[in-house]
């Protein structure tokens, strides 16, 4: 390209505050497509400086020899051989030492440096130790900048520096940036990055934008803008990598190609740890991030992403969010003292999470379930494209160009805190997972559908595991909560499994909640809590079988809801085994055991109808207490109690086996038919007049094997008898004997 030529694109690039940058597929090979602060192709930009009108001091790097421009102007052509170019040989054909000098293995860069395609720069520590790239007021001041180029970085320091005041730095808008575009390569090894990267353009310390290599190793970047930025690029690999301190994200892989990040660090920067967007296949093996002000690790918008072994501890958002992903697994993941949920999975697709361990996170929260909401968007921060910089699960902020989301995030608003958060997905496993202290739910599904919990397990939070809103088919399976202090399992929602679930020490074992429907359970298992097994007021259609509940200190069960049909419970302790209440409909109670309770079942005044069949009530005071609209007792064994049943309204008492010390019949308001049973009690009947079809009235038996005990008092007393008088019988032979032998 002619020197004119090349001048006049680098002063349009420059003078035209508040256009966006030119689209990536438009450079012709020069530093004006990346002379302003837009990223991404089409993206709009905030206003370039007036300071950048000017491009200042450049040098480029060709493939046949080095120009050196001043505002657009060639000032200076230096001819030198083709292959890759040190520093030092740079230095050497520069020749100024106000724009490029090289003492003692520091280099300072008080120009920008381009490189044209086909070029390689190789920083190397044989060659240099520090490069300090100047910020300048004018111009594009120390920025570098290659097009289909290569830079190799190794064992090098590469820091912004204010020569004004002599120290790195500061944030701002004229700090220095690494980046390479279209095809470029840049390899750094041992490299340590720090103070690049522009605040309110959002420009990243380091960034490859339509490359065709971005590989780190062994390489921090810390104090920069965000860190390192990937985006388009073929192939990304990030290995041994820290990100530390950066006011953006830590790193970044946005809508690339192959990527995998293994043994990486994010720590303490002012957005998310990892950024992955729209990344198809990606790979991230043992991260760490810790503290920081967002998501720790963040997968979003990523199909067939492999997660594994992520650490995440103390992060304002999620530990480990997987937003809007697809066909993606997560395994191994420690997530503890995040501020919001250790691991969120928000509208995503054919999920699995493996073999973690989530623990004390929510710990911020000032109520269960309510997190905070994100920052508005703002044009200003859409030039990074490492945006969006706010997490979905981060508490609150006040709207800010630096920590914003871009354009078309969507804003999940207010989230809950606790564990493991799945919301809005479908078809989604959690297995062989641990939960403990965390504030909030253990485990909690949020309006998605086909989840399925396996070997989940649950100490010490707040509810063990929950699921909420719309939610549709979730199944619970092998799921234990221990010591939750508000709930154990909580399942709302159409369709919901719940198999070989145990509860123990929660104040509720299991809620079926409110808008909650044909829900199944079956094999649970509850010990210690105040109600074992609640069915709130709307919930319709549970199918209960084979619970069993012990040591409830106000009721085994709660029942509220309509069409319940519970089976096979077996129930020790309490004030009433089954107590149902509210506006109750459809009951039934069948071949279950009560005992050791005030009443085996009682239902209120307010409750429509009750069905109990094969009931077995021992050591209560009342066997059946019901108030209900119409009540029907079949075929049941209520033993060993003050009273068998009483009745209130229409009722019916069929084939009853009853043994009371008091009354086996009470009647309160109405005319039960009782018929075919058998009552001992010493009154068969008491209250209103009852007529007895049918029904076989015997004395009462007593305290419990007396018959028993009696029999053995006459035996012992015949063995007695039997034997005093064998006694007698010999005494008496003996004087006999006695007295013949003396006559």
């Amino acid at each position: 390209m002619r020197p004119v030529a090349l001048a006049a694109l680098v002063a349009s690039a420059v003078c035209a505050p508040g256009l966006a940058a030119a689209p990536a597929h438009a450079a012709t090979g020069t530093i004006g497509a990346s002379g302003a602060s837009g990223l991404l192709p089409g993206a709009a930009t905030a206003p370039l400086r007036p300071t950048d009108s000017k491009s200042g001091r450049v040098i480029e790097i060709r493939p046949h020899d080095v120009r050196l421009l001043l505002d657009g102007r060639v000032v200076r052509e230096t001819w030198r051989p083709a292959g890759p170019l040190t520093m030092s040989r740079l230095a050497r054909l520069v020749a100024w030492d106000n724009w490029l000098s090289l003492r003692d293995g520091v280099a300072t860069v008080n120009t920008a440096i381009y490189q044209a395609p086909g070029t390689t720069l190789r920083l190397d520590s044989d060659d240099v130790k520090v490069v300090r790239l100047q910020q300048r007021p004018e111009g594009f001041g120390g920025r570098v900048i290659g097009s289909r180029a290569t830079l190799e970085a190794d064992g090098v320091q590469i820091v912004g520096w204010d020569g004004t005041r002599n120290r790195p730095a500061a944030p701002g808008e004229l700090r220095p940036y690494v980046q390479y575009h279209q095809g470029s390569t840049v390899r750094l090894t041992g490299v340590q990055v720090t103070n690049l990267g522009r605040d309110v353009s959002g420009v990243p310390g380091v960034s490859v934008v339509d490359g065709r290599l971005l590989q780190a190793t062994r390489t921090m970047i810390r104090d920069s803008r965000t860190g390192i930025a990937s985006v388009r690029t073929a192939n990304t690999s990030l290995t041994r990598v820290v990100a530390r301190g950066n006011t953006g994200n830590g790193l970044v892989v946005r809508e690339g190609g192959a990527a995998s990040l293994i043994n990486v660090t994010a720590q303490e920067n002012t957005a998310n740890g990892v950024l992955v967007d729209r990344t198809p296949d990606a790979r991230l093996d043992t991260v760490r991030a810790v503290g920081n002000h967002a998501d720790g690790v963040l997968v979003r918008a990523s199909t067939k992403a492999n997660v594994r072994a992520v650490t995440a501890e103390g992060n304002l958002g999620a530990g480990l969010a997987l937003d809007r992903v697809t066909h993606t697994a997560a395994a191994k993941i420690t997530a503890r003292t995040n501020e919001s949920v250790g691991v969120a999975v928000r509208q995503a697709r054919n999920v699995s999470v493996r073999d973690s361990s989530v623990s004390d996170n929510g710990r911020d929260a000032g109520s269960e379930g309510q997190g905070g909401s994100t920052a508005s968007p703002s044009s200003a921060a859409s030039a990074d494209p490492s945006a969006s910089a706010q997490s979905a699960s981060a508490p609150a902020t006040a709207p800010s160009a630096a920590a914003s989301a871009s354009p078309g995030d969507d804003q999940m608003g207010a989230a809950p805190v606790g564990g493991v958060r799945i919301a809005g997905s479908s078809t989604v496993l959690v297995r062989d997972t641990t939960t403990e202290k965390n504030h909030g739910n253990g485990l909690d599904i949020d309006s998605s559908s086909g989840v399925r919990a396996t070997a989940v397990t649950s100490t010490g939070d707040t509810s063990g595991v929950r699921v909420r809103g719309a939610s549709v088919g979730a199944q619970l399976d092998d799921v234990t909560v221990a010591g939750a202090t508000a709930l154990g399992i909580g399942v709302a929602g159409d369709g919901s499994r719940l198999t070989r679930a145990t509860v123990n020490d929660s104040p509720v074992g299991v809620e079926f909640s409110d808008r909650g429907a044909a829900a199944r359970a079956q094999g649970l298992q509850i010990t210690g809590s105040d109600i074992g097994i609640k069915v709130s007021a709307l919930n319709t259609g549970l199918q209960l079988a084979g619970a069993t509940v012990t040591g409830s200190t106000t009721a085994a069960m709660d029942v509220q809801g309509r069409d319940v049909a519970i089976s096979g419970l077996d129930a020790t302790g309490g004030v009433d085994g089954v107590l149902v209440r509210g506006a109750a409909a459809g009951v039934s109670i069948l071949d279950s055991h009560v005992r050791e309770v005030d009443t085996g079942v009682r239902a209120q005044s307010d409750v429509q109808d009750l069905q109990v069949r094969g009931l077995y009530v021992q050591d209560a005071q009342w066997g059946v207490d019901s108030g209900a609209a119409r009540t029907s007792v079949q075929a049941s064994v209520l033993d060993a109690v003050d009273g068998g049943v009483t009745v209130r309204n229409q009722a019916t008492v069929a084939g009853v086996d009853i043994s009371a010390s008091e009354c086996g019949v009470k009647t309160v308001n109405g005319t039960p038919d009782i018929e075919a049973g058998t009552i001992r009690a010493p009154r068969a009947t008491c209250g209103e007049a009852v007529t007895l079809a049918s029904t076989q009235v015997l004395p009462p038996e007593g305290p419990r094997n007396l018959g028993i005990f009696a029999g053995a008092m006459v035996l012992l007393g015949l063995g007695f008898e039997g034997t005093r008088r064998l006694r007698e019988g010999r005494r008496r032979r003996d004087e006999v004997q006695a007295s013949g032998a003396g006559a």
